[in-house]
């Protein structure tokens, strides 16, 4: 769903998952929770989305030049 947000430009939830509605209201209440720190220190995110590693010790992905990189 695209909103106009100064600091996310993007949320994206798995919408074929149980419980969609839900996951995108989560990911709404963590990035209200967060916007203060993010506001001190001029950050932005692109995109702020549900992830599910398939590795256990992965704990997000980032973007650089168009690809995915696992961290």
């Amino acid at each position: 769903m695209r909103e106009l947000d100064a600091l996310i430009s993007e949320y994206c939830h798995e919408k074929q998952r149980l419980r969609e509605s839900e996951a995108f209201l989560i990911l709404r209440k963590v990035a209200s929770m967060v916007k203060p720190i993010m506001l001190q220190r001029v950050w932005r995110v692109g995109a702020l989305c549900e992830f599910y590693p398939r590795q256990k010790n992965l704990v997000g992905l980032k973007e650089c030049n168009g690809g995915l990189i696992d961290t």
